[in-house]
């Protein structure tokens, strides 16, 4: 699958910042986490996750920011009738692609963020300090945070292993 590049944070920093002042009413934000995966492993998973997006973008008439490799953004015009469907479609697309190429991962993912919406009509300047917030965290966006993740159960394993064969005293000296 061909890897789509969407605008950055940043851009959807200064998005939302020209919002300000001007009815946002029915714009929301959905906010997709999929940090928890790893980033290299599966680049079909992150190309399908992508089209689907696009594809979501262009029905929905809204716009796809990429945060990370793992989080992705998009601002859509959202009606009470719609709101149901559309985040369902969002959640079942993503799990559905999460249970085929990450089925030891699927567990580890938490719904609970795996979608957040943020209703701007009401929260638009909270968007905003979400997103320079995240903007200030080191590897999140832009071309220097696609080789970044978050450390995983495996990371941990391999670092006590170390420990236990080279000692305390050596890993102290090593990595201290």
């Amino acid at each position: 699958m061909a890897r789509h590049k969407a605008p950055t944070g940043a851009v959807l920093l200064k998005r939302l910042q020209g919002l300000e002042g001007k009815p946002s009413q029915g714009f929301a934000l959905l906010l997709i986490s999929l940090s928890a995966l790893p980033s290299e492993e599966e680049d079909d998973f992150w190309g399908e996750l992508d089209d689907f997006l696009v594809d979501f973008k262009a029905r929905y008439e809204g716009e796809l920011y990429e945060l990370s490799l793992g989080e992705r953004a998009v601002l859509v015009k959202m009606t009470e009738q719609a709101e149901v469907g559309m985040i369902s479609d969002i959640k079942d697309s993503v799990l559905r692609r999460v249970q085929q190429f990450y089925p030891e991962h699927f567990g580890m993912i938490n719904q609970a963020r795996l979608l957040r919406k943020i209703d701007l009509g009401f929260k638009l300047s909270h968007a905003i300090k979400f997103l320079e917030h995240f903007e200030k965290q080191p590897g999140k966006t832009g071309e220097g945070g696609m080789k970044m993740r978050g450390l995983q159960e495996g990371d941990i394993k391999m670092v006590l292993e170390v420990h236990h064969k080279v000692g305390p005293e050596q890993f102290k000296k090593i990595f201290v």
